[in-house]
């Protein structure tokens, strides 16, 4: 069994406070994570759970608006998953 969760939102404003996306995570052993703007263009990625957008795309902040993420892996027990949704960047 894995459990992934995946906030709505994030305010990259410096007040250390939800700062940063990233996802929370259980039984997970690869994984993969695009974020793109509503026109499909894609302003980060990684394959490392610990590693967390910053709201920033080649060293300029992201406009504050919706952006979609896609994100795929395989849990520990060899299940693969598929998830997508949208993301609230608030400044």
């Amino acid at each position: 069994v894995f459990v992934l969760h995946m906030p709505n939102a994030f305010s990259p404003n410096n007040d250390n406070i939800n700062d940063k996306y990233g996802i929370e995570y259980r039984g997970i052993s690869d994984y993969s994570i695009k974020i793109y703007t509503r026109w499909g263009e894609k302003v980060w990625s990684t394959h490392s759970v610990s590693e967390e957008c910053d709201g920033k795309y080649e060293d300029e902040d992201l406009p504050m608006g919706i952006y979609f993420y896609y994100v795929s892996g395989v849990a520990t027990a060899g299940s693969t998953f598929k998830r997508e949704g949208m993301i609230s960047l608030i400044r």
